[in-house]
């Protein structure tokens, strides 16, 4: 999941630094240089626009390898707001389409353990943690040694 935001993150930088022309400062240093030598100003506009196209072989790279339904549709897992029964069910039916196994047998008990873990995971507790900068894997240790001690 959080490799999911990092992609997301990576992708929207790429997109932000292809709008706005983004040459690095170093290269730009350079090709300044080359301007007041023998290469001409359309060679350096020439350069900058293949150098932009990088941007879009990334953007593109990321769209080939991009699952955001899938994984949107797990994001409660990160704990960065309190899960809600319908993110469960989207999650567990996703998963049951994918594997080509049937809904969960024991949805009650499914729906009970998600109100278990949102009864925890409440507004002020997810404040906390991003405070802290807890980690999504110690917030779910966090979750079951609440739900072990209690």
């Amino acid at each position: 999941m959080e490799v999911h935001s990092e992609v997301a993150n990576l992708k929207a930088s790429s997109q932000a630094q292809k709008d706005e022309g983004f040459v690095g400062i170093e290269t730009k240093l350079k090709v300044t240089k080359l301007e007041k030598g023998a290469v001409t100003k359309g060679q350096v506009e020439n350069f900058v626009s293949k150098a932009v196209l990088f941007y879009d072989t990334c953007i593109q790279y990321t769209d080939r390898w991009d699952h955001s339904d899938d994984v949107n549709t797990l994001s409660f897992v990160l704990l960065s707001k309190t899960p809600t029964w319908a993110e469960v069910e989207a999650s567990n039916e996703m998963i049951c389409n994918n594997t080509g196994q049937n809904s969960s047998s024991d949805d009650n008990r499914l729906f009970d353990q998600t109100n278990c873990v949102a009864t925890y995971v409440t507004s002020q507790v997810i404040e906390q943690w991003k405070q802290s900068a807890t980690e999504t894997a110690q917030r779910w240790l966090k979750v079951f040694e609440h739900f072990r001690r209690n």
